[in-house]
């Protein structure tokens, strides 16, 4: 497993962050198996969960339930149906109550409910703080009694087969166990490569490298233990029957409370409308009809206000903005008919003087 995004979670509000975690495999406190029958473990990350694939379109933050490898949980269950629930086991390396830590037991426990899936018991879910040494996988494989194990790092099945500091090659010998070399993520469809030198002879003959968990299955199936070798059919079939089910997302994740919450500016639209103390200005915006004093024959400072101001109030945004005044089409103004020239009247004959006198007799 990885230690990469260990990094302390600033200004972030992930679901997990909180997330009691379980204590760390005690190799002395807790007593050691007999190693009598076959036990398999499997590592978490990058063999039950797809790490690096492109194809991946969730949180790699909050992981939701197809952050799963192809067909990893399906796969668990045939295991646990040949090997016993008793005799499966998940060990990984992970810094003791750290990011990843939190992630992964809220992700088995919370998101995908991987026990009541696969039939794996809870307490065989196991986390050691290092890869060898005596508090790494191989000790604690040896402690665990495992004779079978499924990871994708190499460090990890050469410490399972030759760590000084505990061991399983005995167990792996004494039940023709495997101990399988998986791809990361489990997406590529190609199996992971390996130096020759750096598996010995003797270790090749357990040391099987798998591209994804059909791989894992075809293998045991070929090989299983005498003890087992009458469940072989049950490793056969598809691995497709949980990648069926609805997607799951963690508790209160991003996801979860976007799908609750509305987008700002959704928000924004259904806010109170709040009065602006310059909405009286709105008011002034409302268009007016326009008289002009000229053709209705009145005076210039009886024509009525043009367009009113700017400033409009805006219901969407719940503040004024700047309307420009639409631009008008100037009115040509009706030409003036002239009356017409009254025709002149004819002076008028001078009256007549009065007849003159007669003359004098």
């Amino acid at each position: 497993d990885s230690d990469e995004d260990e990094q302390p979670v600033i200004g972030r509000r992930v679901s997990w962050i909180n997330y009691p975690t379980s204590p760390i495999l005690s190799t002395k406190n807790k007593p050691k198996a007999p190693g009598d029958v076959p036990r398999i473990g499997i590592d978490i990350g990058g063999v039950l969960t797809r790490e690096s694939d492109p194809a991946y379109t969730g949180s790699t933050d909050e992981w939701d339930s197809t952050w799963m490898a192809p067909g990893a949980f399906d796969a668990v269950k045939k295991i646990v149906l040949v090997f016993g629930a008793d005799n499966v086991f998940l060990v990984s390396k992970v810094r003791p109550g750290g990011n990843m830590h939190r992630r992964m037991e809220q992700w088995l426990h919370e998101t995908v409910n991987f026990c009541d899936y696969t039939g794996v018991i809870r307490d065989n879910i196991n986390f050691v703080p290092a890869i060898d040494g005596p508090d790494g996988k191989g000790a604690a494989s040896n402690q665990l009694g495992l004779s079978h194990f499924v990871d994708d790092k190499f460090e990890v099945l050469r410490s399972l087969w030759e760590d000084p500091a505990g061991n399983v090659r005995h167990l792996v010998e004494r039940h023709q166990g495997l101990l399988f070399h998986f791809a990361k993520g489990g997406w590529s469809g190609s199996p992971p490569e390996c130096e020759p030198g750096e598996v010995s002879p003797i270790m090749r003959r357990h040391y099987r490298a798998v591209a994804n968990w059909l791989d894992v299955l075809d293998q045991l199936r070929q090989k299983l233990p005498a003890t087992l070798a009458q469940k072989a059919d049950l490793l056969a079939g598809p691995l497709d029957e949980f990648s069926k089910l609805p997607i799951v997302y963690p508790a209160n994740a991003a996801a979860v409370r976007a799908a609750k919450e509305l987008p700002p500016w959704v928000r924004q639209q259904q806010q109170r409308v709040v009065v602006s103390p310059t909405s009286w200005r709105a008011t002034s915006a409302e268009a007016k009809p326009v008289v002009k004093a000229k053709a209705a024959g009145l005076p210039k400072a009886a024509a009525a206000p043009r367009a009113g101001g700017a400033l409009q109030w805006s219901p969407t945004s719940g503040r004024p903005k700047l309307v420009l005044k639409p631009r008008q089409e100037s009115t040509p103004e009706e030409p003036t008919t002239a009356p017409p020239p009254v025709a002149a009247q004819p002076a008028p004959k001078a009256v007549a003087q009065a007849s003159a006198p007669p003359a004098a007799a």
